[in-house]
């Protein structure tokens, strides 16, 4: 006997491109993972087919940010960072800031801590960084066709006041409010 196809009404689902955005400069908790490009250079130490070479010969990371809690939870952010350029080095020193400010957010280091323990907490595979959570302040912008769609504006990293707020960590003032006569 042959399964009969079963009939559904898409009549009320969403118009494409009819999604919520989150509105520009909104803070959220967010882990990334590593969309495979299938591109590999192991004399830059590119291996594991992470990264993504472009037509222009520039090579990235794709990454998928997905927001972990709060009104945005599931919500998908896509970024790439910059490994390499046939431009320059500015594309690649990018990238570098980049992942050491999702570094530092991840790991609560102040990006001026030039400790042996930070340095440290600063070394990492790209497998590493997508078990990471950290903090992004989120923009809006026009794609090509003239959507609007959500970019990372930048991470928030322990230097930032906003952080502490957001990672839910206790904030303790320096001042001492006790009066001494």
């Amino acid at each position: 006997m042959e399964a009969l196809e079963s009939v559904v009404d898409y009549s009320t689902a969403k118009n494409q491109g009819e999604y919520e955005i989150i509105p520009d400069n909104t803070i959220v908790k967010v882990k990334f993972e590593i969309k495979e490009g299938n591109y590999n250079d192991p004399s830059r130490g590119w291996n594991k087919g992470l990264a993504t070479q472009g037509q222009s010969g520039a090579v990235y990371l794709n990454t998928i940010n997905t927001v972990i809690e709060g009104k945005y939870k599931d919500k998908k952010i896509f970024n790439l960072i910059g490994l390499y350029s046939p431009k320059g080095e500015t594309y690649r020193e990018m990238g570098r800031s980049y992942i050491k400010a999702v570094l530092d957010s991840a790991h609560r280091i102040e990006p001026n801590d030039h400790s042996q323990d930070a340095q440290k907490k600063r070394q990492a595979t790209w497998t590493d960084l997508t078990t990471l959570v950290h903090l992004v302040e989120v923009g809006t912008k026009h794609d090509q066709k003239g959507n609007l769609r959500n970019e990372i504006k930048k991470v928030i990293t322990p230097k930032d006041i906003r952080y502490h707020e957001y990672m839910g960590d206790s904030i303790e003032d320096d001042f001492d409010d006790e009066i001494k006569f």
